[in-house]
């Protein structure tokens, strides 16, 4: 039993003997008996991209837990229909996925957009929905960073200033 912060959820993946998914390894809350960890070293464009040189491949039979902010999606891949995941949003996708960094919108809209990864291939992608949900909580409740500051420096400050 674990009680987790207000927006974030757990989710439980039964692993087989034929899973080829590699995970971000900061997803990772548990995982079973029988469950080995092996490090899988990216290509260096998806190091470049992602600003992570290594993902987590997972192998044996069990259970592992993923640890995200908001609910957790899975999609199928296909081979020639791509699939758009929001580049920050994506937990595990497949080893053999064919990824390529694009912006998924019209000429105008790319300049506001965040960069998604077009997907193609075979098996299943993981990828959290509302990741976004924590930087809005924030401009809701209009804590920037100069405030922030300012609460730290000045005596009694998470007092005097709302």
């Amino acid at each position: 039993m674990a009680a987790l912060p207000p927006g974030f959820t757990m989710k439980e993946v039964e692993l087989t003997e034929d899973s080829d998914l590699l995970y971000d390894f900061r997803h990772l809350f548990f995982y079973s008996d029988g469950v080995t960890m092996h490090t899988k070293i990216q290509k260096i464009k998806n190091m470049l991209i992602t600003r992570d040189a290594v993902k987590m491949k997972f192998s044996g039979k069990g259970k592992i837990g993923l640890l995200t902010q908001g609910q957790v999606c899975q999609q199928e891949l296909h081979p020639t229909a791509p699939l758009y995941v929001d580049a920050g949003s994506i937990i595990a996708y497949p080893e053999n996925a064919h990824l390529e960094l694009t912006v998924y919108g019209n000429n105008l809209a790319s300049q506001h957009m965040n960069y998604h990864w077009k997907m193609t291939g075979h098996g299943s992608v993981l990828f959290q929905a509302g990741r976004e949900n924590h930087r809005l909580e924030q401009d809701l409740n209009d804590e920037g960073l100069f405030k922030r500051i300012l609460k730290e420096v000045i005596p009694f400050g998470n007092v005097l200033i709302k």
